[in-house]
């Protein structure tokens, strides 16, 4: 690729300034660039360019700063495997990071972002895809909109963070070691959630409009404070082993399902609480689980309260064909250690709490309010 020689000088001048060498500043004016330039300094841009489907820009040292000015570029834009890059402030079709650290792109509209560096910050942008592909790189995403997908795979003992963005018509893919990640205070409509094998993930104070999260052979996630609306299943805890899901405090309204479980394994969710959430108005059940083999692993359903759900489950059936239409509707073995303790049930279209007699511990403290076939499995006091 060639480089100007305008490029060329102002390495100079960073490299005598470095030197302590007296040299006159370089004029701040915004400067006219051509597809395929080579950046070895900070540059503010001063025209739009029309590269597409070739290489528009690119960094050619580290710690370089590419000013869009409000101009659009079409072409990629990249790092050219240099430290520190840095774009801003216009629209690019597509921006590549392979530099090893600290890129920054910030107030940006562009349809692909691919990050392969560590250390990596979006910020106030708006991207179609987000890929994150390399083992070592983390991403950190704050007051962002994605519409698109965001996929990271592969990054074994890194973390990142989404935060204040949205997210609409998205597939987000956690996978294969991305442990650790932060989802916090995000708007998600018509989206889906996915975490598998994918360890301590954090989904707190989110809101899912029309979206389903997936937690899958994925330990230590907690899922605290969280709404979720207008999905055919908003959480669904899959059937591959994992450990220690907390889900908490959460509030789920006017979906098909809240919570779906649906477990096959003899060792299957071990440590996992669904704790302190209110389900209200779904249509088919608040929690559905499934639990097909019989496993002394200790799970909580405890101090949830459930009202009004059930009411049109559309003739949706469980394993041995009774009709989900309750609170809480438990389809398992004989002999599961699952523990239903001190919820609340209320106005639910049949059962409060439907348990096959047998596969589920009674904890006691259980109430029905209005639910014409009061509870099955579990003893509840019935209540004003």
């Amino acid at each position: 690729m060639r480089a100007s020689s305008r490029f060329r000088r102002w390495s100079v001048f960073v490299a005598l300034a470095v030197l302590g060498v007296a040299v006159p500043a370089p004029a701040s004016a915004a400067v006219t660039l051509q597809c395929g330039d080579i950046v070895y300094a900070s540059v503010v841009l001063a025209n739009d360019l029309d590269c597409t489907n070739s290489e528009a820009l690119s960094a050619g040292a580290d710690g370089v700063t590419i000013s869009l000015a409000g101009h659009t570029v079409h072409g990629l834009v990249h790092d050219r495997d240099h430290a520190g890059f840095a774009v801003r402030g216009g629209t690019v079709d597509l921006i590549w990071i392979f530099g090893p650290s600290g890129a920054r792109i910030t107030d940006v509209r562009t349809s692909l972002i691919r990050v392969g560096g560590d250390d990596t910050k979006i910020v106030r942008t708006t991207v179609g895809d987000l890929l994150v592909l390399n083992p070592h790189s983390d991403v950190d995403i704050a007051d962002s909109t994605i519409t698109g997908s965001f996929t990271a795979s592969g990054s074994v003992g890194r973390s990142g963070s989404l935060i204040r963005s949205t997210i609409t018509g998205a597939r987000v893919d956690f996978s294969s070691g991305w442990n650790g990640f932060l989802l916090r205070d995000n708007r998600f409509q018509s989206s889906t959630v996915d975490f598998s094998q994918s360890d301590g993930g954090v989904l707190v104070e989110n809101t899912f409009t029309d979206s389903t999260v997936t937690i899958s052979s994925s330990n230590n996630t907690d899922i605290r404070k969280n709404t979720f609306r207008g999905s055919q299943t908003a959480l669904r805890l899959a059937s591959e082993p994992q450990q220690n899901t907390n889900i908490a405090y959460n509030t789920f309204e006017s979906n098909g399902v809240g919570i779906r479980v649906v477990d096959n394994s003899t060792a299957p969710l071990r440590g996992t609480s669904i704790r302190g959430n209110t389900f209200t108005g779904n249509t088919t059940a608040g929690i559905w689980a499934t639990l097909q083999a019989a496993s002394t692993d200790l799970v909580t359903i405890e101090a949830n309260t459930l009202t009004g759900n059930g009411h049109s489950p559309n003739g949706t059936v469980d394993t041995q064909g009774s009709l989900v239409n309750d609170g809480i509707h438990i389809d398992a073995a004989a002999g599961n250690n699952l523990r239903l303790t001190r919820n609340t049930t209320r106005d639910n279209a049949d059962h409060g709490i439907e348990a096959t007699p047998g596969s589920v511990v009674d904890g006691g403290g259980n109430t029905t309010a209005n639910n014409p076939a009061g509870c099955r499995g579990v003893l509840c006091r019935q209540v004003a």
